[in-house]
């Protein structure tokens, strides 16, 4: 699985959970690129282009704000793309993408019922991810 994908959809949860409320604000964007800094400023990985894979989750970000994507359909293609291709994301990238998604939900004010919303959906997607890691697990220690 490719890692610009995985940045790509990180990109659109953070887009969902920051236009919930229909409006992005200038703190959140702000929390944006301080989260690509703090998380994935160490990330050395380039695709080939020799762009770094991080910056995805920026360009993502911008161009559903650019198109003015429904938050519902941005958080549908993070969700599709955990339930998909959930070996593809261990547990330290998920305690990464749910630090992030908390701050940028308590950027602006108080976390607000459709940010919440947002964030539920994400919490249940992993949810599942650690559910099917552990069957895995369990499935491979039985064999």
């Amino acid at each position: 699985m490719s890692p610009t994908r995985l940045y790509s959809e990180i990109g659109k949860l953070l887009y969902a959970i920051a236009a919930a409320d229909q409006h992005i604000t200038n703190p959140e964007k702000q929390q944006l690129h301080a989260f690509i800094q703090r998380y994935l400023g160490n990330v050395k990985q380039l695709d080939q282009f020799d762009t770094p894979v991080s910056y995805y989750l920026e360009i993502e970000f911008e161009f559903l704000e650019e198109e003015l994507v429904s938050p519902e359909d941005a958080i549908q293609s993070f969700v599709d793309y955990v339930e998909e291709h959930y070996s593809a994301i261990d547990l330290k990238q998920i305690e990464m993408i749910r630090e992030m998604a908390w701050e940028i939900a308590n950027s602006f004010k108080e976390i607000n019922q459709k940010e919440n919303k947002m964030i539920k959906r994400m919490e249940e997607a992993f949810s599942h991810i650690k559910n099917k890691h552990i069957q895995q697990l369990t499935h491979h220690e039985n064999h």
